[in-house]
């Protein structure tokens, strides 16, 4: 009797194990929940919008790139590249005044930022301030975190030859090609 006791007991328990172990626990993701709108910084969420209106700026989708630099600077007032998305909207918008109100208003908000300067002087250029654009073009090359100096360089340059300045728009071109020469003997 111990004996078939024990086999009872026994085998209920190793069907119990069994059963546990036969049974594979279910598996369920790990569900993150996007961050919520107050989670994340005015200044990220402001970013953000530049970023995606700069994504239709480039599309030609200017309606949309200026909602969402509304966007942008209803978040955040002082993020200085929403304004200077704007000023290169109303550039092409031939909203004149709007454009440099903007690009002011970045400036005003970033003064070194070399985008910026560089973007204000490709507009003064193409609206035949070219002296003026000269100086901003160099405070931009000036910056060494710059990404694109060569752009600048280039810019420079077709607004040096604007200006009948042969010499010095040779000497912005020759300095744009410095990084690319340089690089190309590198890579030999």
């Amino acid at each position: 009797m111990k004996r078939t006791l024990f086999l009872v007991v026994a085998t209920a328990l190793l069907s119990a194990c069994a059963g546990k172990l036969t049974q594979p626990a279910a598996y369920e993701p790990v569900r993150q929940l996007p961050p919520q709108p107050q989670d994340v910084s005015p200044k990220t969420r402001a970013q953000l919008h530049t970023d995606l209106a700069t994504g239709y700026y480039e599309r030609g989708q200017l309606d949309v790139a200026l909602q969402e630099l509304g966007e942008a600077v209803k978040i955040d007032p002082t993020y200085a590249q929403a304004y200077n998305v704007y000023g290169l909207v109303y550039t092409l918008l031939r909203d004149d005044v709007q454009a440099q109100q903007n690009f002011e208003r970045a400036l005003s908000l970033a003064p070194n930022d070399p985008d910026i300067r560089h973007n204000w002087g490709w507009y003064l250029c193409a609206h035949k301030r070219e002296r003026d654009a000269l100086v901003q073009f160099d405070l931009a090359i000036r910056d060494p975190l710059y990404r694109s100096p060569e752009i600048a360089l280039v810019n420079a340059g077709r607004c040096a030859q604007e200006l009948g300045e042969m010499r010095l728009a040779e000497q912005y071109f020759r300095r744009a090609l410095g990084p690319l020469t340089r690089q190309a003997c590198v890579l030999r």
